[in-house]
């Protein structure tokens, strides 16, 4: 399970301090530790063979850059942030921060060594610089096992919460805790902004985009929604569907396809599936994925808009990017205590099989691989031994495409003509009659103008009329 007894900030100040001396604490330590971790406050040099160890050599998913230069010593001025709060702090918890101070500065350290020259010689925001240049979960894990122990694990989730609620190798209670308090900030500037517009224009276009990502957000903030990643600035959320008090066997990251974009989140059109499968079992963990921006961003409300997006659908670099921060994703679910030995499955819907093989190409392991009407697999994707494969879809303006050659581009395989894929498709109470043979035109003209659209939708919704196709799917599942 993921439980919700997490670490969050409870308003009280701990036992040993004062108010006004955990204050100075909080900012001193907490903030200098994670947010602050500047180059001026790194080690002068790597780790050197007396105390290197294996596991903190740069992270093998990251990209190959050229070494960093030597990250220069603390400046004399510069203060110990340790020494800062001795006064404030018993023996006992100054030794845990130290520990906890100096493992993080070699994981910093770590980061800045697979960043370019030109990163580590400016004075980067090291949160960012952590988020965007990740270091291996399997170090952020040891990290923070040791770190969880101190009360640098609290105050670091309640003053660095993008960081900690987006870091894979941290359990996934705790990243949902500190992505409710990001959550609550983004709500604060979301209501003032709903009040703004309003006075300018009661009838502002965007204000029911607003008011329901204020709904979403207030759901976050409670604890009605949980968030296992939270990047507002780039589109990034992450929603988990977790059994509360019972064991996790089954995970399940769900990627969603074109024209996916936050707004998708907060009116739940994307988790219909994810969350249909999480509530029917009470042993399945569902993580939804929206990891960034997605083909189609823009929408596809104006037909401009639209074919661009499908012209950013079928970019096969875009599938191989996404494929990655998708594994990438994947490796702190592997890191979690409570979910690293369970079943690992992947559904994909539309242009998100192309990032889910993607994530294949880039590490991934899956048992099992669920196309949703998928557009098709990435350039260099060959199946994995021992992986199922399965393509659920209805006769959409995908397949319209796929059998026209449309997708040929991409550099991929059609699922429907990959033989590691076994393919089902399924048709709709309303499609008694096939697209083109019907001797009444006008249902003609109206199937092919709304029947393909609607149908590659209702692969991937909750819908009545698509409750077969779930229990088939849940079925093979299992």
């Amino acid at each position: 399970m993921i439980r919700d007894e997490a670490i969050r900030p409870t308003g009280r100040t701990p036992h040993a301090f004062s108010h006004a001396a955990f204050s100075r604490f909080a900012r001193r330590a907490a903030l200098l530790a994670l947010v602050a971790l500047h180059a001026t406050c790194l080690a002068a040099a790597a780790p050197t063979a007396a105390n290197a160890d294996d596991a903190l050599a740069p992270s093998t998913h990251a990209e190959p850059h050229d070494a960093a230069p030597p990250v220069s010593g603390p400046a004399e001025d510069t203060p110990d942030p340790v020494a800062e709060c001795d006064e404030y702090v018993t023996d006992e918890q100054a030794v845990g921060l130290a520990a906890g101070l100096h493992l993080l500065d070699r994981l910093v350290h770590e980061v800045l060594e697979c960043s370019t020259p030109d990163e580590s010689a400016s004075t980067p925001d090291v949160q960012s610089l952590i988020l965007d240049r990740p270091p291996a979960a399997t170090l952020v894990k040891r990290w923070w096992h040791d770190v969880a122990r101190t009360r640098l694990a609290h105050l670091l989730v309640t003053h660095a919460p993008l960081v900690i609620g987006n870091l894979a190798g941290i359990p996934f209670e705790t990243r949902i805790a500190a992505n409710a308090i990001t959550a609550s900030d983004e709500l604060d500037d979301v209501e003032s902004t709903v009040v703004e517009t309003i006075r300018v224009d009661a009838d502002a276009i965007e204000l029911p985009h607003l008011r329901a990502e204020a709904r979403y957000l207030r759901g976050v903030v409670t604890g009605e929604v949980r968030l296992a990643s939270y990047r507002p600035d780039r589109d990034e959320i992450v929603q988990v569907f977790a059994p509360r008090g019972s064991e996790v066997r089954t995970t399940i990251i769900y990627t969603p396809g074109t024209y996916a974009t936050p707004d998708g989140m907060y009116d739940g059109s994307i988790q219909e599936v994810g969350r249909w499968l999480a509530e029917r079992d009470a042993h399945v963990a569902v993580f939804v994925w929206l990891g960034g921006r997605f083909p189609g961003a823009a929408g596809a409300a104006d037909p401009e808009d639209a074919l661009r997006g499908l012209v950013e659908a079928a970019d096969p670099q875009l599938a191989l990017a996404t494929g990655r921060a998708l594994a990438a994703f994947q490796q702190g679910v592997f890191a979690d205590p409570l979910l690293a030995d369970t079943r690992q499955i992947a559904i994909g819907h539309s242009w998100g099989l192309a990032a889910t093989t993607g994530a294949e190409l880039a590490g991934a392991r899956f048992e099992q691989v669920h196309s949703l009407a998928g557009a098709y697999t990435a350039p260099g994707w060959t199946p994995v031994p021992g992986t199922l494969y399965r393509h659920w879809t209805y006769d959409d303006f995908v397949s319209m495409f796929q059998k026209l050659g449309l997708l040929s581009s991409t550099g991929g395989e059609i699922p429907t003509e990959e033989p590691a894929f076994r393919s089902t498709m399924f048709r709709t109470p309303e499609a008694d009659t096939d697209v083109g043979t019907s001797a009444d035109l006008a249902t003609t003209i109206r199937d092919l103008a709304d029947r393909p659209t609607s149908n590659h939708d209702l692969i991937a919704s909750s819908k009545r009329s698509n409750a077969i196709a779930l229990d088939a799917i849940r079925t093979v599942i299992g």
